[in-house]
C-alpha cells in the first residue's frame, strides 16, 4: 500500500475468521534455477529505497540509450503508473517513460502477431462452466467429485495455477486428469480463435523465442523493477525478452508476496546474475512505511510523525468490510478527501476481489479494481488499435494480424493528417462505445 502516492492513510485489518476463498496449496510448482547476462541490484526494504534505485539506474542507462530505446517491466502491472511518474523525472520535458508488465507486454505481443481473441476473466470463467459441465472425467475421485456443487470452482483455482505458471503436476492421477482437461479447454478455445489470459505470457514467449521476434521487440535495454515479484514464467519471459539487451534488475530484499505462493525464500535462490551490487537504503519517512518494515523485517526505526496506521479488528470477513466501508465514509467527509484517494488492498486476487466489489458498491462506495487491465480484451478495442497501428506503420495493405478491418474506413482515414482526428473518427464511425456496452456490464461501461 505504501507505493500508492495517492493513499494518505493506510488502513490494516484483522479477523479471526480465516479466509473462505480458494487458495491452491497442493499444486508442485518447481522452480527452475536462471542464469541472467546482466545486473542485479539488491535493495534493502522500502518503496522509497526502490524507487530512489531505480531513478538512479535508470539514469546510468540514460547516459548510453535514448529514451524510447529503454523498456522499463514491472513485477505488476499495477505498478507501472509509480514508476512511469517516478522515472519520468529523469526525462525532459513531455517526454515519456516506456514502461509496463510482463503481462502487458504479452498481451501487446499477441495483439501483434496472433488472431486469436484474449477472453476477459468473466467471459472465461463462463466458457469453463460451460466446458467443465459436460467434461467426462477419467479418475474415479474427480467422477465423485465433480457432482458436489463447489467443484467446478475449485477446480477452476487450480487450472488457473496451472494455465499462468505454465506448470505440468503430474504427482497423482488427478493431477494429471485436471491438466488434461485445462488442455483440452485450451483446445476448444483455439478451435473458436479464442485464448484465455492465463497463457499470454506463455503464447508471447513463443513468439519473443520464434521467427517473429524483432517485429516486436524495438528497444536496446530492460530495466526490471520489483524482480522479487517475478514468478518463473515472468523471469523466463523476461531473459527472452532481453536477448541481446542490456539487463538491469532491481529485487527489494523480504518484500516477495505474490511470488510467495508458489515459491519458497528469496528470489536469489533461484537466479543468478554475471553482475551483482547493492543499491542504496534510507529511513522509512512515513508511519505506513515503518509499519510495512516492521511486518517484513521486525526492524522498529524511529517513529517518523508521518502519516497514520489504524487496526481495525473483527470476528468475520463481512464485519471487516463493514468496518472498512464506514472508515471510508469516515474519510472522505473530511476537507480534500475523495475515494480516489483511499485503495483497499486484499491478499488475493479473482473472486476475492469481486466480492468486496460488490460488497462495497452495495454501500454506495464507488470502487475500481486495478487488478485487471480494462477493456484491452475487447474486440472493438483490438479492432482499433489495429487501424492504428495500421497508420502508423504507413502500410499498403492491411495488417497481416489481429482482426479484420473495413477497408472503405481504411480509405477514408488515409487521407486525414491527424492522426488523433483519425482516431476519433473510427472510434465514432464504428460505434466503439456503443459495442463496449453491448459486453460489459452497465458499471464497467459507464
Amino acid at each position: 500500500m505504501e507505493r500508492n502516492s495517492g493513499i494518505r492513510s493506510t488502513l490494516i485489518t484483522e479477523s479471526t475468521n480465516v479466509s473462505n476463498y480458494p487458495r491452491v496449496d497442493s499444486v508442485s510448482l518447481s522452480s527452475v534455477y536462471q542464469q541472467f547476462d546482466g545486473t542485479l541490484v539488491t535493495v534493502p526494504f522500502g518503496a522509497e529505497n526502490v524507487e530512489r534505485t531505480a531513478r538512479n539506474e535508470y539514469r546510468m542507462l540514460l547516459d548510453e540509450h535514448d529514451s524510447e530505446d529503454v523498456l522499463v517491466i514491472t513485477g505488476a502491472p499495477t505498478s507501472a503508473d509509480t514508476f512511469r511518474e517516478a522515472l519520468g523525472e529523469e526525462l525532459p520535458g513531455a517526454a515519456t517513460p516506456y514502461v509496463t508488465s510482463s503481462v502487458v507486454h504479452a498481451t501487446d505481443v499477441l495483439n501483434q502477431t496472433d488472431d486469436r481473441v484474449i477472453l476477459s476473466d468473466a467471459l472465461r470463467r463462463e466458457l469453463l462452466y460451460r466446458f467443465l459441465a459436460d467434461y467426462e472425467w477419467e479418475t474415479e475421485y474427480l467422477q465423485r467429485a465433480s457432482a458436489q456443487p463447489s467443484f467446478i470452482e475449485d477446480v477452476d483455482a487450480v487450472m488457473g495455477t496451472i494455465s499462468w505458471q505454465t506448470v505440468r503436476p503430474d504427482e497423482t492421477p488427478e493431477l494429471r486428469d485436471i491438466t488434461a482437461a485445462l488442455d483440452a479447454f485450451h483446445a476448444w478455445l483455439a478451435e473458436h480463435g479464442h485464448m484465455e489470459r492465463g497463457q499470454l505470457i506463455s503464447e508471447a514467449l513463443d513468439v519473443l523465442t520464434g521467427d517473429a521476434r524483432g517485429d516486436v521487440v524495438d528497444f536496446d535495454a530492460v530495466l526490471a523493477v520489483e524482480f522479487e515479484e517475478f514468478f518463473p514464467l515472468d523471469r523466463a519471459y523476461l531473459d527472452a525478452l532481453a536477448g541481446d539487451c542490456e539487463l538491469v534488475c532491481v529485487a527489494e530484499e523480504n518484500a516477495s508476496v505474490r511470488r510467495t505462493w508458489v515459491e519458497t525464500g528469496p528470489v536469489t535462490d533461484y537466479v543468478s546474475f554475471s553482475e551483482s551490487r547493492c543499491g542504496a537504503s534510507g529511513t522509512p519517512s512515513t508511519r505506513p512505511a515503518v509499519t510495512a518494515a516492521y511486518f517484513a523485517e521486525e526492524t522498529v526505526p524511529e517513529d517518523p510523525e508521518a502519516g497514520s496506521v489504524s487496526v481495525l479488528a473483527t470476528d468475520s470477513s463481512d464485519e471487516q468490510l463493514a468496518e472498512i466501508a464506514n472508515e471510508i465514509e469516515e474519510l472522505v467527509v473530511q476537507p480534500d478527501w475523495g475515494y480516489d484517494d483511499i485503495a483497499v488492498a486484499t491478499n488475493q486476487s479473482g473472486s476475492a476481489v469481486t466480492d468486496i466489489i460488490e460488497a462495497f458498491e452495495g454501500t454506495g462506495i464507488p470502487t475500481e479494481s486495478t487488478t485487471v487491465t480494462g477493456f484491452g480484451d475487447d474486440p472493438a478495442i483490438r479492432e482499433l488499435l489495429a487501424a492504428v497501428r495500421y497508420l502508423a506503420d504507413d502500410e499498403d495493405d492491411g495488417p497481416d494480424h489481429g482482426p479484420e478491418l473495413d477497408t472503405d474506413r481504411l480509405n477514408r482515414v488515409s487521407e486525414t493528417e491527424s492522426l488523433e482526428d483519425t482516431i476519433h473518427w473510427w472510434a465514432t464511425d464504428a460505434g466503439l462505445k456503443e459495442r463496449i456496452a453491448e459486453r460489459a456490464a452497465p458499471l464497467d461501461a459507464r
